[in-house]
């Protein structure tokens, strides 16, 4: 869009003659058609807004969408005295579909379809002779095709040359300035590369375009230009950097010096040189790119805005290229000494990704070349003795094969049971051989202790081993009952209680103790000595609610008493009286259901409550 611009340019340098040489110019402007819109889009895929890349993107397809605002982009002058006479064109508003797609990471195609979404302007008749159109937006503009071949390097490499053409295809009269009615031409050599975070590009090419004589600087043929830089920042997510670009008008094509001052004439002069700069920044998020730009025009050439400010967004994939590696093997064609045959690493650079020399011959392929195995067809190990090395071992010397001893390191004997064979003999088959075994008929544990290694495990060591002892960290004594074998703790302490794990027991319907009870209250008045800080308790007797009521708050405040008489008895429990007290309840404080005999056999109960310990308030 550089050229259409070269083309109003000329159309407005051609208003701004002398009024007395009007009616001259009037007659080379009529019927000129221009392209006003100057800035065109990079391909997408590109790292640029309005600069190309050198190289051909690895991801087959790249789309982008771009918004393009420019803010006065024709100002008709009047160059005699250069003074304003208002804008044709004040603001413009275009909207870039832009897509791209690659083949092989060489070669890609593009198309850039534009559309004036919007354009305002002051509509300038009979200036100098002339009638200038009043521009209108919502138009297709001329469609651009391009091509690119990658020639030398990659997206990442620090240097990539390509070769770009770029054709523009009328699609509109022109009236509007949108459109130069007739096909333009761009071929134009592009440079790239990357140095750590900095990107670089550079353009330059020539704009073939139908010549038209304004009796200004013609419009036609032109040198394009074009460079740019950028950094990336937060991981590669962010790019910032300016860009440069425009074109001039190549002064063989305009032969007639123009009236004014003559610069319209010249190569790079200020009427037939648009120039432009704008600093960009784009931000990807995943696949997504968005970005955005804001620049003046730097020279006074009809046609170059005031301020030109560019939105994009699209789907733009992330660039990350592994160094090529030909034959696959893993090690980048760098650094392989074989790259067309795949092999494998070494630290010498001349060896490196070349394949392994042939291996010495291995026939029982026990990991000992033939060479050196004194058992070339039989399996073995390595041994420093040459005349066993590669033979099978027998470390231990039992006469069993190291491959079938499952206790290689001990002498044993032969056992049918592969987990046995080798290993020394074990009777119980407790894992302790005989000759170390306490219990050789018993499986057992290993203890540290030679009586007790190989026997069944004891761990409270109260005589009732583990498997039988209901109880197996605490001493206990034997009981019928599976559930209580081998533990002994009848009664336990607690803060406010002495929990009883059985019951007293008494005559029925009396308050005479059985001697069965005498272990359970001998455990009672042990717990007392033991405790002397408990000062106080009290030993509460419950019945069930069978029989009188008040009958059987006697029958539980009797008991109760016949156990403080059993503890305080010197002969039986020795304990203190002034420490024991007894009360009974009757059937007032059942705790459990009493229409079962379950129920009621758990009612008919004596607690102990501590009422105080040392130390407690008073």
């Amino acid at each position: 869009m550089r050229t259409r611009v070269l083309g109003l340019a000329a159309v407005i340098a051609s208003l701004f003659v002398l009024e007395k040489d009007a009616a001259a110019q009037q007659a080379p402007f009529e019927g000129k058609k221009f392209a006003l819109q100057q800035f065109e889009p990079a391909q997408a895929g590109d790292r640029f807004f309005g600069v190309s890349d050198g190289s051909v993107g690895s991801k087959p397809l790249y789309l982008n969408l771009i918004g393009n605002y420019a803010l006065n982009p024709l100002k008709l002058r009047d160059r005699a005295n250069d003074t304003d006479k208002g804008y044709i064109t004040s603001t413009q508003l275009y909207l870039h579909l832009n897509g791209t797609i690659t083949f092989k990471k060489r070669f890609q195609l593009n198309a850039d379809i534009p559309f004036a979404l919007a354009q305002s302007g002051d509509n300038m008749e009979n200036v100098g002779g002339a009638s200038v159109p009043k521009p209108e937006g919502g138009k297709l503009a001329d469609l651009r095709l391009g091509v690119r071949l990658a020639a030398v390097g990659r997206p990442l490499d620090p240097f990539a040359l390509g070769i770009g053409f770029d054709a523009w295809l009328p699609t509109e009269d022109g009236e509007d300035l949108t459109s130069d009615t007739k096909p333009r031409f761009n071929p134009k050599l592009v440079i790239s590369g990357k140095q750590g975070n900095l990107f670089y590009a550079y353009n330059m090419g020539v704009l073939i375009r139908t010549h038209q004589d304004l009796g200004t600087p013609e419009v036609g043929n032109a040198i394009t230009f074009g460079a740019a830089a950028g950094i990336q920042i937060l991981d590669g997510r962010l790019q910032v950097g300016p860009e440069i670009y425009g074109n001039t008008v190549l002064p063989k094509d305009n032969p007639s010096p123009p009236q004014g001052d003559g610069s319209a004439n010249k190569l790079f002069g200020k009427h037939s040189t648009p120039v432009e700069a704008i600093l960009g920044a784009k931000f990807r998020v995943n696949q997504i790119q968005v970005g955005g730009a804001l620049g003046p025009g730097l020279t006074s050439t009809p046609g170059t805005p005031q301020l030109r400010a560019l939105l994009s967004v699209g789907l733009i994939p992330e660039e990350i290229e592994a160094p090529e590696d030909r034959d696959k093997d893993g090690i980048a064609d760098p650094m392989d000494a074989c790259p067309d045959t795949p092999g494998i690493p070494d630290p010498d650079p001349k060896k490196n990704g070349c394949p392994p020399p042939p291996p010495p011959p291995d026939t029982d392929g026990d990991g000992i070349i033939d060479p050196q195995d004194a058992c070339p067809t039989v399996p073995g190990v390595a041994s420093p003795d040459p005349t066993k090395n590669g033979c099978p071992a027998d470390q231990d010397g039992d006469g069993v094969v190291d491959a079938q001893d499952a206790c290689p390191t001990v002498p044993g004997v032969a056992n049918p049971d592969p987990a046995q064979n080798g290993c020394p003999p074990d009777k119980d088959g407790d894992g302790i051989p005989d000759a170390q075994d306490a219990c050789v008929d018993v499986p057992g544990v290993k203890s540290d202790d030679p009586k007790k290694n190989g026997c069944p495990p004891d761990t409270d060591g109260d005589g009732i081993i583990d498997s039988k002892d209901a109880c197996p960290n605490e001493p206990g004594v034997e009981d019928k009952d599976p559930a209580k074998n081998g533990c002994h703790h009848r009664a336990v302490v607690s803060s406010r209680t002495i929990e009883l794990n059985e019951q007293v027991q008494f005559d029925t319907g009396k308050a005479t103790i059985r001697p069965a009870s005498d272990k359970l209250l001998s455990e009672i008045a042990q717990i007392l000595r033991d405790n002397p800080d408990i000062e106080l308790v009290s030993i509460d007797g419950h019945t069930d609610n069978v029989g009188n009521k008040a009958a059987n708050k006697i029958l539980s405040k009797n008991r109760a008493a016949a156990v403080v008489k059993w503890l305080s008895d010197k002969k039986k429990g020795g304990i203190d009286p002034k420490r024991l007290r007894s009360e009974g309840f009757g059937q007032d404080k059942p705790i459990a259901d009493n229409s079962t005999e379950e129920g009621r056999q758990k009612n008919r109960r004596v607690e102990i409550r501590i009422l105080r310990r040392k130390g407690d308030p008073k």
